[in-house]
């Protein structure tokens, strides 16, 4: 990942924080990484703990951020929640995987929350 791409997607993480925080979200991990697989945002609110992927791009000629989050990703997503909660989540919450869009704009970023984008199988 080039050093632009890679500036460009901790922005976005960050936007995306700063979104979760003004919808009364308790960010309690960001870049969560086990060996095989990471979190970008590890939220929660009240009984619900998210684990969302945020996806940034400049533009969308080339599809949808939310597109790029293929199956493989998406069960990478999975190992490194399951490691999460038995590491560090008490067992009496819901549990989301969530995606994240953002998009700079002339005057800030758009962000799209994707509830429930994935599902264990």
């Amino acid at each position: 990942m080039g050093n632009e791409t890679h500036r460009l997607g901790r922005t976005g993480e960050a936007q995306a924080a700063l979104y979760l925080k003004k919808k009364q979200y308790t960010i309690l991990e960001t870049n969560f990484r086990t060996r095989l697989a990471e979190v970008d945002i590890i939220a929660k609110k009240a009984d619900t703990l998210c684990f969302i992927e945020v996806k940034t791009r400049r533009k969308t000629t080339r599809g949808l951020a939310k597109e790029s989050v293929t199956l493989a990703k998406q069960q990478k997503i999975i190992r490194a929640a399951k490691i999460y909660l038995q590491k560090k989540a008490p067992m009496d919450y819901r549990i989301r995987f969530d995606v994240i869009e953002v998009v700079p704009e002339k005057k800030g970023f758009h962000i799209n929350m994707i509830k429930n984008a994935f599902q264990v199988e």
